[in-house]
């Protein structure tokens, strides 16, 4: 893994869905994932502790073991991740474009703030 890898939350309940699914233990899942690392054709391999943790809560995890675990069952990673919750992190975002848009909401502001 590396360090600036980006991270996605994973849906908890969906993973474990997924695992019990194809009828897999978490040791189980574990040996599919080293035999596939083996093949190389996953780039990371996670053991069954970290598997049972991703089970447990829903967090970040990078994007190597997202594509990892969903390999290993034979979805698309977009199937184990949270979407509204990267989502969310971006609707709060605005893209100013003009300097003239800046000076009017920097003026409607202090205008509020003023009481005007």
């Amino acid at each position: 893994m590396v360090k600036s890898e980006k991270k996605m939350v994973v849906n908890a309940a969906r993973l474990k869905k997924f695992r019990e699914k194809n009828g897999l233990s978490l040791a189980a899942l574990e040996g599919r994932i080293i035999e596939l690392y083996e093949q190389e054709l996953v780039p990371v391999k996670i053991g069954k502790t970290a598997l049972h943790r991703f089970e447990t809560g829903d967090r970040s995890i990078p994007r190597s073991q997202i594509q990892t675990i969903a390999n290993a069952f034979g979805v698309d990673e977009e199937a184990l991740i949270i979407e509204d919750f990267n989502d969310e992190r971006e609707l709060n975002l605005i893209m100013v474009k003009r300097d003239e848009y800046l000076a009017l909401l920097s003026n409607k502001k202090e205008a509020q703030e003023t009481g005007r």
